[in-house]
């Protein structure tokens, strides 16, 4: 069969592209791709977000190859310049064609150079050779690749007089994006992130996000101190972590643990085999490694850069 490739179309590809990413979850729940809730993210929350802050819309980042219709091959990115590869297995002869058209396409141009960013599972070894050989070189950062088998999950505790309240509970987008956001960026403190809020908002339009799968805490007066969110995807009965974060002025007190945990439990409790999440440095796997999710694989970016 002749394989095409072409620009991804919202209305008609996207629940294509979340029916490839499942079916190669289900054929190994270890796929070097993205899972189909980060997929949803991007489209529902984060594309949002970047729009809002002045960027371009992501759709022109997703390109597909095809085979007779299906999709066999996938090139994604959060943004231009940031490039992930997927094939269907058995497609890899398709990794030269896609590093070229990303080349061609998703470069960012800098002080007269172009630069070219590729995510890539170490697993992807065909395609690592290619990057190799056309003189790219992995950067220091990696992003672990990790799983919860959702058994044997940690009974979550709590200080005294603290407690957890789910999004079921707290209807208030603003309020929870603030938490979030607060946790992550403990110098905008007291400001809310108008830009992150609108992405929330239509975060809530997405099918896969459920608010009973919102975690947050309170402290004994009331006060919101973290909150965590995870996707949870019925289809693969798979769960995403994405984001999860405590207000500065809440750590070191065990509650970005017991938060996560506890909304673990509800997962397990609704049906979800298996929970994943990518941390993007030592200390962030080694407080997942502490609610019990196992480093399975690697992520490394690698960079390229040449002049114009």
């Amino acid at each position: 069969m002749k394989i095409i490739d072409r620009n991804y179309q919202k209305e008609q590809d996207y629940d294509k592209v979340l029916s490839f990413l499942r079916r190669e979850y289900e054929t190994d729940p270890h796929y070097p791709g993205w899972k189909a809730q980060r997929f949803e993210d991007m489209e529902y929350r984060l594309n949002t977000m970047y729009i809002c802050m002045g960027s371009e819309p992501w759709h022109p980042c997703v390109h597909l190859w095809e085979e007779d219709g299906a999709i066999v091959g996938l090139c994604v990115g959060e943004r231009k310049g940031e490039n992930f590869f997927y094939v269907k297995k058995g497609y890899e002869f398709l990794y030269p064609q896609m590093v070229e058209w990303t080349k061609n396409n998703m470069f960012v141009e800098e002080h007269g150079r172009r630069e070219h960013t590729f995510w890539v599972c170490d697993v992807q070894r065909e395609l690592i050779d290619i990057l190799q050989s056309q003189q790219f070189e992995r950067s220091d950062c990696d992003v672990h690749l990790m799983e919860h088998a959702m058994t044997d999950i940690q009974e979550p505790t709590l200080p005294e007089g603290f407690r957890f309240v789910y999004g079921t509970e707290i209807k208030d987008i603003v309020l929870k994006t603030n938490i979030s956001h607060w946790g992550f960026n403990p110098d905008q403190e007291g400001i809310e992130n108008t830009a992150c809020t609108e992405a929330n908002k239509n975060r809530a339009r997405a099918p896969m996000f459920d608010e009973q799968f919102e975690v947050m805490i309170q402290d004994p007066n009331g006060e919101l101190c973290s909150y965590a969110c995870l996707w949870v995807d019925n289809d693969t009965r798979s769960a995403f972590v994405e984001p999860v974060s405590t207000r500065e002025k809440y750590r070191k007190c065990g509650l970005g643990k017991a938060m996560l945990l506890a909304v673990l439990h509800r997962c397990k409790e609704n049906g979800v085999t298996r929970a994943y999440v990518e941390p993007f440095d030592v200390w962030r796997e080694n407080f997942y490694a502490s609610a019990g999710f196992r480093t399975y694989g690697k992520m490394g970016i690698w960079t390229l850069s040449e002049t114009i």
